[in-house]
């Protein structure tokens, strides 16, 4: 093996990693994202060890190196569990939301230190450790390793069947990197070849990842955290190209009544958070019914059905009105909303009119029934 080659391209793997990570905590909150974040770090554990390994047996210390070998095989098995761990918590497929079902993911990252164990007893700590020549427990752990990201790439592959719009393309790219490393590590073993290039495939891995994340996040709305006027316009054009694969599409656009008043008296401040108390709601409960809620600007929302029925959606918005009765606001919130239902062959800018105008004729009902 190259050894100049092996570290430069080692170190140069842990700066993209590290970059990369510092980019992603810049824009996304480190406590709420402390899932994603686990990917960067196992996989810079394991460059560092690797690292100091191999200088450990270059000098000898192959004892020493041989220890450090079960500590390099738990977090490289940990950087694959990351992987499936974080895939599942972001595309939100819940598959692993369980604690005992995370725990069992996790066990095959521990699975080879029994074969270490083994290996190392007999042979007495002269394992052939931080190079091409693998042992037995070097062809277990790279076949864990490998699995955890083929069965990633995989489980990103058929998630993006039962998604649409950015959520699709999110499932996409999570699977494609995932398959990046795998198709390394599957290329690296079989011909032992390029082994000092090792982890720059794990380094394009979170880049792409976070480079996808970052441009992910430009479509949440700053102020109350909801997808914004982009998200909208693009996840309304996938769900009217896509209509006949629904049991219906159905938009919904309200605001929030008498909102100019409420930044009159109370102030902008408390303006706001009436808004991101309502944008909140809006969000969660949609979340609940596999809907998406938006902000288009100013007190205007919007939110698209496309699994639902009108029962539903009448249920949808009692839960609002609920929630709206229980805010410690000294004035009391109230919405409008206007619904249309998708029709074959009407294009996206009637579908948004039809939506519009039922909004602000309840608007005018309401209005001469008050009066």
């Amino acid at each position: 093996m190259n050894y100049q080659a092996y570290y430069s391209v080692s170190v140069f793997s842990l700066i993209v990693i590290v970059v990369s990570t510092l980019m992603f905590i810049n824009v996304y909150s480190f406590r709420k994202n402390i899932t994603a974040l686990a990917i960067p770090f196992f996989v810079s554990l394991s460059i560092v060890i690797e690292m100091v390994g191999t200088a450990l047996v270059s000098a000898n210390q192959n004892v020493v190196a041989s220890i450090l070998m079960a500590l390099y095989y738990v977090s490289g098995g940990l950087t694959g569990w990351s992987v499936v761990i974080a895939f599942d918590w972001f595309a939100k497929t819940n598959i692993f939301k369980e604690f005992w079902k995370r725990l069992l993911l996790a066990i095959p990252a521990f699975a080879v230190i029994p074969f270490y164990l083994y290996e190392i007893i007999s042979q007495g700590l002269t394992l052939h450790v931080f190079s091409v020549e693998f042992g037995l427990s070097g062809i277990a752990a790279t076949a864990v390793l490998a699995l955890y990201f083929l069965g990633n790439g995989i489980f990103g592959f058929v998630a993006t069947k039962k998604t649409v719009g950015s959520m699709r393309l999110l499932c996409l790219i999570f699977g494609f990197c995932s398959l990046i490393p795998f198709i390394f590590m599957s290329i690296g073993f079989i011909t032992l070849q390029g082994m000092e290039y090792r982890w720059f495939p794990y380094a394009l891995m979170v880049l792409i990842a976070v480079l996808f994340l970052l441009r992910y996040k430009i479509t949440k709305d700053g102020l109350t955290g909801i997808k914004n006027r982009s998200a909208f316009d693009s996840d309304i054009k996938d769900k009217v190209n896509n209509a006949s694969k629904f049991k219906a599409v159905y938009l919904m656009y309200c605001d929030i009544d008498n909102f100019k008043a409420i930044n009159d008296n109370y102030g902008h401040s408390v303006g706001d958070e009436a808004l991101i108390f309502f944008g909140k709601a809006l969000h969660e409960e949609a979340e609940t019914i596999n809907a998406n809620a938006f902000r288009m600007g100013g007190d205007e929302f919007s939110v698209v059905f496309c699994r639902q029925s009108m029962k539903d959606i009448d249920a949808f918005i009692k839960r609002i009105c609920d929630r709206l009765k229980k805010t410690e606001f000294t004035f009391e919130l109230k919405f409008s909303t206007g619904i249309a239902k998708y029709v074959e062959g009407m294009s996206v800018k009637d579908f948004l009119d039809l939506a519009d105008r039922e909004m602000y004729e309840q608007k005018r009902k309401s209005e001469l029934t008050q009066k």
